[in-house]
């Protein structure tokens, strides 16, 4: 039998059971607050989006990854344009205003969102990607 080193043996117990909770988690979202791009303080925005691991990613990353295969290489704006639908395909829900009104939620104004400001799009991006809000600290 092949024992472990030291080095790299186990720190916390890990059951297969604690994935499937980590992906329940992920299909059900978790809400990120928007920050602001200079001063990091809360925009008072906030956005519930999918895990990485979920369903939901998932299909979007399918239908982003087809939309690519179609595009002749140089080909920025479809690309572009392609990333962010993948983005809105992940947003469950969010809590944003427009003028003092509560935004709709639709994957149209979801798509409003995240090309109003490329600082938004990249704080979207980078918690859609993090699989941290949903383990458990072992």
């Amino acid at each position: 039998m092949k024992t472990t080193p030291d080095a790299i043996k186990p720190t916390a117990s890990f059951d297969l059971a604690d994935i499937q909770q980590a992906n329940d988690r992920q299909n059900q979202g978790a809400w990120f607050d928007v920050l602001h791009p200079v001063t990091s303080e809360n925009t008072g925005m906030r956005v519930k989006i999918a895990g990485p691991d979920s369903e939901q990613h998932r299909q979007a990353r399918i239908k982003l990854q087809n939309k690519l295969a179609k595009f002749k290489a140089g080909s920025v704006t479809g690309r572009e344009e392609a990333s962010i639908d993948f983005l809105a395909n992940c947003i469950l829900d969010w809590e944003i205003t427009e003028k003092g009104q509560a935004l709709p939620f639709s994957h149209a104004n979801a798509c409003r969102i995240l090309s109003a400001g490329t600082w938004i799009r990249a704080q979207i991006d980078a918690f859609a990607g993090d699989r941290s809000p949903y383990f458990e600290a072992h």
